[in-house]
C-alpha cells in the first residue's frame, strides 16, 4: 500500500477487547469477566504483558484518521502494559468480589501443557504518535471493563 499510494493510512491495533457480537469469538477480557462474574477459580499469567485496546477506540481511531486526514502508519493500543493477573486483580477491583479467585501462573505451565510456541513476554505498542496524530487517548483497562459491564446488564 505505502508502496503505490501517496496518501494512505494503516492502523495496526493490538488485541482488541470489547463486548462480542454472537458471531464473534471471544476475547480474554470479557472470558475473565465471565468467569469472575461466576465465581469461578482461574489461573492467569503475570509474566506476559501487552496494553490491550478497547474496541471502541479502534472506531475513534478511524473516525479520527478520516476526519484529520491523517496519512501514514499508527500502533493503536492503550497506555497500560500489563498482564492477565494484574488484569484480573483491576476487575476484582471493579466487581468488589474477593481476589482469591484468581491464582498467579508463569506462562510456562501452558507451554508444557499445551505445546504452544515460545511468545515475546512484552509485544506491548508505544501508541504515543497514534495519540498525537489522532488527538485522542486510549481506554484505560478499567473504563473498558466497566463499559463491558454496561452492555451486560442491558441484555
Amino acid at each position: 500500500v505505502k508502496d503505490t499510494l501517496d496518501k494512505y493510512i494503516i492502523l495496526r491495533p493490538i488485541s482488541v477487547y470489547g463486548y462480542p457480537e454472537k458471531f464473534q469469538r471471544n476475547n480474554p477480557i470479557n472470558w475473565l469477566l465471565d468467569e469472575l462474574l461466576a465465581n469461578k477459580n482461574v489461573s492467569l499469567v503475570d509474566d506476559i504483558f501487552n496494553n490491550m485496546l478497547y474496541v471502541d477506540d479502534v472506531s475513534t481511531a478511524i473516525k479520527n484518521s478520516i476526519m484529520l486526514n491523517v496519512n501514514g502508519e499508527l500502533n493503536l493500543s492503550s497506555d497500560e502494559s500489563l498482564s492477565l493477573y494484574e488484569i484480573g486483580l483491576i476487575i476484582c477491583k471493579i466487581l468488589q468480589i474477593d481476589e482469591s479467585l484468581i491464582s498467579k501462573v508463569d506462562s510456562s505451565i501452558f507451554l508444557k501443557k499445551e505445546n504452544m510456541a515460545p511468545r515475546p513476554k512484552n509485544t506491548s505498542f508505544n501508541n504515543s504518535y497514534a495519540k498525537k496524530r489522532l488527538k485522542m487517548e486510549f481506554s484505560t483497562i478499567q473504563d473498558g471493563v466497566k463499559n463491558i459491564l454496561k452492555i451486560k446488564q442491558k441484555l
